[in-house]
């Protein structure tokens, strides 16, 4: 085997936050605090601003991506994370969107672990 074995998923979606990034830099900033809570590097960090004031910040790290999509009419982000890193952990990744966003609800649909292979090799 060749070491990693599964890459992890997650999707987190929050309700009526207090606050939601608009910027580039709070993107950054925001890239940069997850990453440290999931044990990550970010690449490149590639960003765009709706004209509806919305962005899309997505984060291409050494161990696959986060992507983060805001709705501010709807008070709403939902964040995407995959990752092959073995150490990730999720809720050290709610806790603290839940924390810097102060959602009314926070829901994670979707959290799983993908095999990157079917057979095993030789």
């Amino acid at each position: 085997m060749i070491g990693r074995e599964f890459e992890k998923e997650t999707t987190i979606a929050l309700y009526n936050c207090k606050y939601l990034p608009n910027t580039k830099n709070e993107a950054e900033e925001i890239g940069r605090d997850l990453a440290n809570k999931l044990n990550v590097s970010i690449i490149r960090l590639d960003f765009y601003q709706h004209p509806g004031g919305g962005i899309t910040a997505t984060y291409i790290i050494e161990e696959s991506l986060i992507a983060i999509d805001t709705w501010p009419e709807y008070g709403t982000m939902i964040v995407r994370i995959s990752t092959c890193n073995p150490n990730s952990d999720f809720e050290k990744a709610k806790d603290y969107l839940k924390r810097k966003f102060d959602p009314d609800k926070i829901i994670t649909y979707h959290q799983g672990e993908i095999p990157l292979y079917l057979a095993k090799q030789k």
